[in-house]
């Protein structure tokens, strides 16, 4: 359930991400403001700051807290 939680909310993220830089659309999703990023091709980039760190990290740490999260609360149900 936490994989199905994590990807929901990310994946909308990471196509926002790509559209805003294909189109240059200035905002935070497309990092204009860090110029070495700025200098890589479109894929490289997106993989870079949007994929791997969207689908990868957000979702491994959100799975991470998660269990940790529901592994307190289930223990703390079992003392009562």
């Amino acid at each position: 359930m936490l994989l199905a939680y994590g990807l929901a909310g990310r994946v909308p993220v990471v196509v926002v991400m790509f559209l805003a830089m294909r189109g240059n659309w200035g905002t935070h999703y497309d990092y204009v403001d860090v110029p070495p990023f700025q200098a890589l091709p479109l894929l490289e980039r997106f993989l870079k700051t949007a994929f791997l760190p969207q689908l990868i990290f957000w979702v491994s740490f959100t799975i991470l807290l998660g269990s940790i999260a529901g592994s307190i609360t289930a223990a703390v149900a079992r003392r009562r």
